[in-house]
């Protein structure tokens, strides 16, 4: 079933990417552009650690499901994506990069579609291999209705940097992988939101994943402050070495989301997840939680800096795991 649909989702990539070579006559976006550039470092307790830097250039700014001011109506869009990333995961070190170029096409204000295609180059310094493949990514926004809108992404990379080790390295580990979210406003304070993320790994391994959280507004507009509970399943068709792979791992606990200005222009986010876990197949139960903290200076339609910081940690049994990221961010728009 799941071969079948990433069949149909290259079908759907080809038919895009027609529409936009047909189609170029039409205008391009003449809209603020956006700069983006970020740096972070991770590290674990089972000794990764990775640093990644991150560069994108928009001819635009564009986001239909929070759109920025003066946004038009119809329009195509193009960009740059460079992402560099090195680190160790004992005993193997590692470095990629991936360039991309983008085009994408705003239908209405209700539907925007993009394509990226590049390449990535990945190489095991320690084994001193390489290998470099074609990279791409078609995703999808759309909002359906004034209550409901879907996000669509579905993309062909290596899988290292989402933390798939050592054998993302080693055995340079690809994914075809499609993500959806479903967000569902049943009222001014209360909201739903459900992801599936599914992944057909070149190991003959399938990923999925699925949540589903139902958050209350104790403050909706601003400060924007939202609580409630979320539940996620995780699977793998086979439990292999060279990455965790739960066969059926479930998490439900609370979840906390807010946002509100500390001074002037400095706001805070933060969100809070706090699980009790259980890997039904070992019948293990254990605690969890994940949280980040985003200080911004600067409103999000000009330019802006941030500063996160997320903290991962779980306990099971005896066995304790944990993680910690920094990252420094910055926008510019032209």
């Amino acid at each position: 079933m799941i071969n079948t649909l990433f069949h149909h989702l290259k079908l759907i990539v080809f038919l895009f990417t027609c529409n936009i070579v047909f189609t170029l006559n039409d205008s391009f976006a003449t809209e603020l552009s956006k700069t983006f550039t970020s740096f972070s470092q991770e590290t674990t307790s089972d000794l990764l650690e990775k640093k990644s830097f991150f560069l994108s250039y928009r001819n635009h700014r564009r986001d239909i499901l929070w759109p920025y001011p003066n946004a038009l109506e119809k329009s195509f869009d193009w960009g740059i994506d460079t992402n560099i990333h090195s680190g160790s995961v004992n005993p193997d070190e590692f470095s990629g990069v991936s360039l991309s170029t983008l085009i994408g096409k705003k239908f209405s204000s209700e539907l925007y579609s993009q394509i990226n295609v590049g390449f990535h180059n990945l190489e095991n310094k320690t084994a001193k291999s390489k290998q470099t493949i074609t990279n791409f990514q078609f995703s999808t926004q759309y909002v359906i209705t004034s209550t409901l809108s879907a996000n669509f992404r579905y993309t062909h990379d290596y899988v290292y940097y989402e933390m798939m080790l050592p054998k993302g390295v080693t055995d340079y580990l690809e994914a075809d992988s499609l993500y959806t979210t479903f967000t569902y406003k049943w009222s001014k304070r209360i909201k739903s939101k459900f992801n599936a993320n599914w992944k057909l790994l070149s190991d003959s391994n399938t990923k999925k994943q699925y949540s589903f959280d139902t958050l209350y507004g104790v403050s909706p507009g601003w400060p924007w402050i939202w609580f409630g509970l979320g539940m996620e399943h995780l699977s793998f068709t086979k439990d292999l070495d060279g990455y965790w792979t739960p066969l059926d791992f479930l998490m439900i606990g609370p979840r906390l989301e807010a946002a509100f200005t500390l001074y002037k222009k400095l706001s805070i986010t933060i969100a809070f997840n706090a699980n009790r876990y259980h890997d039904r197949d070992l019948d293990t139960w254990g605690n969890g939680y994940y949280g980040t903290v985003k200080l911004q200076y600067g409103k999000r339609d000009e330019l802006h800096y941030e500063l996160l910081y997320t903290k991962i940690e779980t306990s099971q049994n005896s066995t304790k795991w944990n993680s910690d990221q920094v990252a420094l961010q910055m926008a510019i728009f032209l």
